[in-house]
């Protein structure tokens, strides 16, 4: 079975955001404005102080996102191995309709769409302000990727947020939307972590329109990470926004080549699952190039110079 210990600082960072230093060590790092919510990235545990909810890293994946056994481990960007026994759902397995879970699906997407409904376009907002000092580009204004929302629900409250619309990859149905806490003047919240509301699994976020993709598509883990491959002048692209989606990102009709702007990150996850992908692509006939920065720990975003 995998050690997932390790992996813990980088799930914590894509599920959480970056903690609260005020009140974090090297290798306790805790969240919330009064640091409730403690992971132990050594040992690959936490615990949230105020419910008393905590476990290892699977059930960190589980109570934010909602995946188990081996989704979670695609989600981190883990292949199966020889010991790894986790089930997946067989594809002859026909679940039985859950009435109260379809209805509770239903209605995350009804708030995510009635969220995205009420956000606005993202120039003069403090979202651009946030987006142009990371050293990104704006989303295309036809691509209707991204808005912001002054008042966004989160977490039983309202915060200012960049509000992203999440939509299935094959069919373009909007499923989800992700959420980017930001200050007023439009600079990441530490306090709060990124959220994502809707059944988010193997959905993307179309940085670039439908109209736009041709023949070829780049494909990002984060939505900063492939607006700086736009900043760069490659496009068009879209965001997968996790390791996991883009390991089982699926072959499109009439696209013939994917380039993979794949992070480079010290556990390896996403390389990996770069890598699957794209050998998948090539197993279809289809070109497939991973592309990743030199410096281990970066991502795309890391390369692009900020705004003064």
């Amino acid at each position: 079975m995998h050690d997932l210990a390790p992996h813990m600082a980088d799930v914590a960072t894509r599920l959480l955001g970056d903690p609260n230093r005020a009140h974090s060590t090297r290798t306790d790092w805790r969240y919330g404005r009064h640091g409730s919510l403690s992971v132990d990235v050594r040992k690959g545990v936490w615990r949230d102080h105020e419910t008393g909810d905590g476990g290892g890293v699977l059930d960190l994946i589980r109570a934010h996102i909602g995946l188990t056994g081996r989704d979670a481990l695609d989600w981190i960007g883990l292949p199966p191995d020889d010991t790894d026994h986790t089930p997946r759902r067989a594809a002859t397995y026909a679940p039985r309709p859950d009435p109260q879970a379809e209805t509770e699906t239903r209605q995350r997407i009804q708030r995510a769409e009635a969220i995205w409904r009420a956000a606005v376009p993202i120039p003069d907002t403090p979202a651009a302000a946030y987006l142009i000092g990371r050293g990104c580009v704006l989303p295309p204004a036809g691509a209707n990727a991204a808005r912001f929302h002054p008042a966004c629900p989160y977490q039983g409250g309202a915060v200012p947020c960049m509000v992203a619309l999440m939509t299935t990859a094959e069919g373009n149905r909007p499923v989800a939307i992700h959420r980017t806490p930001l200050t007023g003047t439009g600079e990441r919240d530490r306090n709060r972590p990124k959220k994502m509301l809707g059944p988010s699994k193997g959905a993307v976020i179309r940085l670039c329109d439908d109209a736009d993709v041709t023949l070829g598509l780049g494909l990002s883990e984060g939505i900063e990470t492939g607006l700086s491959v736009l900043a760069a002048g490659w496009a068009p692209v879209w965001a997968a926004g996790s390791a996991g989606t883009i390991r089982t990102f699926p072959v499109l009709a009439g696209i013939e080549a994917l380039t993979i702007f794949a992070d480079h990150d010290a556990s390896g996850a996403g390389l990996d699952a770069g890598r699957s992908c794209a050998q998948r692509w090539a197993d279809a006939d289809r070109e497939a190039i991973v592309r990743a920065p030199r410096d281990v720990g970066h991502d795309w975003n890391d390369e692009t110079p900020r705004a003064a």
